[in-house]
């Protein structure tokens, strides 16, 4: 049977998307919540401030190839909001006072710059990518999907987590949006 190390250490681009639990117990057994290799880039994605993670769920923070993301697994035009709306707080029922920090077109910019950056200084070599968030399914299968469909490689796919059924839509599209404003063809 092959150990954690020798599953993840092999020739062929991974392109991991994986829940936070999943995400810690590789990060782990790999180390990088010592060093962040070279040959890896990793985006962390958190809840916002009031869903009740903390700053830990970030597990390697001060590497120039992690890029740590905030927001909460919630599409503003769900609550009838416009699409560029930042935060809301709820005024009434069970949550009251919390507040919602939705994905915003600043950091649709911020992943995909961090995501060409990464690919263009690891041209040669390749590199592996992995991402998650909370469950694993839906913010992190979207950034999942929008680098498999926007990045010719013959990426090794976690294939409990490949069909992009439950991505995050609105996620997905604000990557794509920024891709064509930034990188214009």
């Amino acid at each position: 049977m092959k150990t954690i190390k020798e599953i993840f250490e092999n020739t062929r681009q991974k392109l991991w998307c994986e829940s936070f639990l999943g995400f810690k117990y590789i990060a782990y057994k790999m180390e990088w919540d010592k060093v962040v290799p070279n040959d890896i880039a990793i985006i962390s994605i958190n809840n916002g401030k009031d869903a009740g993670t903390v700053e830990e769920y970030h597990i390697c923070k001060d590497a120039e190839n992690v890029l740590n993301l905030n927001f909460d697994d919630v599409d503003p035009m769900a609550l009838g909001l416009s699409d560029d709306t930042e935060t809301y707080t709820y005024e009434n029922g069970y949550a009251k006072g919390t507040t919602i920090e939705f994905f915003t077109n600043d950091m649709a910019k911020r992943a995909v710059k961090f995501i060409e950056d990464v690919i263009e200084n690891n041209k040669l070599n390749g590199v592996d990518f992995y991402i998650h968030c909370s469950a694993g399914i839906s913010r992190s299968q979207a950034i999942t999907k929008f680098i498999h469909l926007n990045y010719d490689r013959n990426w090794e796919l976690n294939p409990r987590n490949s069909d992009y059924l439950f991505a995050n839509g609105m996620v997905y599209q604000m990557l794509c949006e920024a891709h064509r404003k930034l990188y214009p063809r």
